[in-house]
């Protein structure tokens, strides 16, 4: 569900349950405009390039054929689960 989904469907619900001419509480207005638009990402020592650099230097080596065989594997369990998964 995305985003604009998710509001929707709060939209909806809030129409149907409280009516459109009810207006949200202005405790619920400061709650959630204090939430915000984006949160900081948070990167380790060296951070996005940590992975680029170990390679580099030799030493990921074991990292990188995990990586090699594991992603497949990873795609090919997605895709059978998502093949047996019920329609919404």
């Amino acid at each position: 569900m995305t985003t604009p989904d998710l509001e929707r469907r709060i939209r909806t619900w809030f129409a149907d349950e409280i009516g459109e001419t009810e207006a949200a509480p202005s405790s619920v207005h400061a709650f959630l405009g204090a939430i915000p638009q984006s949160m900081p990402r948070q990167h380790g020592l060296f951070g996005r390039r940590a992975i680029v650099l170990l390679a580099a230097a030799g030493k990921a080596w074991w990292f990188l054929v995990l990586v090699a065989s594991g992603t497949p594997i990873f795609v090919l369990l997605c895709l059978w689960a998502g093949a047996r998964r019920p329609p919404l």
